[in-house]
Parts: structure tokens; sequence; C-alpha cells
């Protein structure tokens, strides 16, 4: 009997433990590069909510980043979110980038595309792709007062 109260004991405490994995979730906040900079990590009822909330905390941050000037490439991704109906759909998402004169003069275009799980910032690193692919010609030509402009 003993035995037996002792195999249950553990049984339950390995089962809380599994459940309560299963309502935590991650956010990370990636820079242009897809480097992680922030983790954020958060519970909730379900895994659905921990992801939302995970989410939503990241996004404020990116937010605040995005205002101070910081990281202004960064991306937020949810590992694991789940979806209605969107399982592990995967899209490529396309971007433009621009390069004007300081007279504001077209010179060219740039154009990137990414592909990723919906939902995970593919828009966002397709457009720091193609900004980059313009910065890096702005250097090339030496033309510094020029601008980069996204298309979206």
């Amino acid at each position: 009997m003993k035995k037996l109260m002792t195999v249950l004991f553990f049984v339950g405490l390995f089962s809380v433990a599994s459940e309560a994995s299963a309502n935590r979730c991650q956010s990370q906040l990636k820079n242009g590069r897809g480097r992680v900079i922030r983790t954020f990590s958060e519970r909730g009822r379900d895994r659905r909510s921990a992801c939302q909330r995970a989410s939503q905390a990241c996004t404020r941050e990116l937010r605040w980043m995005r205002r101070s000037g910081r990281h202004p490439y960064a991306y937020c991704t949810t590992n694991g979110r789940p979806g209605p109906g969107r399982g592990n759909t995967t899209v490529r998402r396309s971007c433009v980038a621009d390069l004007v004169s300081w007279r504001g003069r077209f010179v060219r275009s740039f154009n990137a595309s990414e592909r990723g799980r919906r939902g995970s910032g593919v828009k966002a690193r397709a457009c720091a792709k193609a900004r980059l692919k313009c910065e890096r010609k702005k250097f090339e030509l030496r033309r510094p007062a020029a601008q980069c402009l996204i298309r979206y």
C-alpha cells in the first residue's frame, strides 16, 4: 500500500509539472539579422493565452525600441503559437525599398522576399532585407544624403 501511494504521488507530481509547462509560451525579439535581443516568457490559463501575453509583451517592447530609434529592423516571433486553422502554414512575403536622392528623385528599387510561418514577422524580415540591400547600394554609390524608403 505504501509503495502504491508513493507511485501515485510521483505520477501526480509529474502530471502537474507537465500541465504547468503547457501553460507557458515564449516570444523572442530579434534584430534585422535574426539574432535574439530579448526573450519574453509568459504564463496563462492555457497555451493560447500564454502565447498571446508573450506576443503582446514583445510587441510593446518593439514599439518602444522603434520609437527611440534603436533596432529599427527588429521583429517579434512567438514559438509554438497556436491558431485556429493556421497550423504550420508557410507564406512568402515580399517588400520593396526605393533609393531616393536628396532631391527626391527616384534612383533604384530593391526587392526582397522571405518565407516563414504566418504570424512570425515574415513581412518585417523581408522589408529588413530590402532596406539592407538599399543601404549597401547607397554606401557603394557614396550617396550619404540619399534615403531608403520602404513601400508597403
